[in-house]
């Protein structure tokens, strides 16, 4: 994601009274596997991964809404969507051709020109049908806190990543508010935290995980941490 906001595009429109079921999957965490079987793991909806999209959508929507009612909508969230990424494209664009649309939202993720650069791909032209754009102002800086709390308590992490002033402001400086950048460098500072064996993340921990944009895997951070010890030396 660029920019200080993030775009949206929804097939679903929203109805008055109606539960939603919110579900989102992170493109760079996939690591080759389809949307939909992320998305049924993610949501502990045992499936054969070899059946058809539609078979597997049909056993997801039904275990997901029979949990809570009949009519609710489940709403899958592809959260930090890259329109270059022609492999997503073409499954979420498949995963949409067979979703009813009274049973399944979708709405994708990025940067402020994502709507733009859709429109020049032949996958991201179907995504795009029927579809409203929004940009969304970025977040505060007690809003970043906040959500930065929300989710570590939602994954059981206590106070692993309580993060201190200097290290608020400097998170927030680095990231101007974009959440998809919050959510990386947290990872990241997580990552680097567990090989290194600190209980809670120290400032410069956060700092050396916000020279990656990208996640990082536990290769990639040992490499980081490596390197940090040999310009120090």
């Amino acid at each position: 994601p660029q920019g200080s906001g993030r775009t949206f595009t929804s097939e679903a429109l929203p109805r008055k009274n109606r539960r939603f079921l919110m579900f989102s999957v992170e493109p760079q965490l996939l690591l080759g596997s389809p949307v939909l079987v992320s998305l049924c793991r993610q949501a502990g909806v045992a499936i054969n991964e070899s059946a058809s999209q539609r078979f597997v959508l049909s056993a997801f929507l039904l275990q997901v809404q029979q949990a809570e009612r009949p009519d609710a909508l489940a709403t899958l969230v592809i959260d930090g969507l890259d329109p270059s990424d022609a492999d997503v494209l073409s499954d979420v664009a498949s995963l949409r051709k067979v979703a009813p649309g009274n049973k399944l939202g979708i709405v994708l993720t990025g940067g402020e020109s994502l709507a733009a650069e859709l429109g020049q791909k032949p996958h991201g032209v179907e995504l795009l049908k029927d579809a409203q754009a929004v940009t969304l102002r970025p977040l505060t800086q007690s809003e970043m806190v906040t959500y930065i709390r929300h989710r570590v308590t939602e994954a059981g992490g206590g106070k692993q990543l309580e993060l201190d002033a200097a290290a608020q402001q400097l998170m927030f400086s680095r990231t101007g508010g974009n959440p998809k950048l919050v959510n990386v460098y947290c990872h990241n500072a997580l990552t680097l935290a567990a090989l290194l064996g600190e209980p809670e993340v120290k400032f410069k921990t956060l700092r050396i995980g916000m020279k990656s944009r990208t996640y990082l895997t536990a290769g990639s951070a040992l490499a980081l941490i490596h390197d940090e010890a040999h310009n120090k030396g």
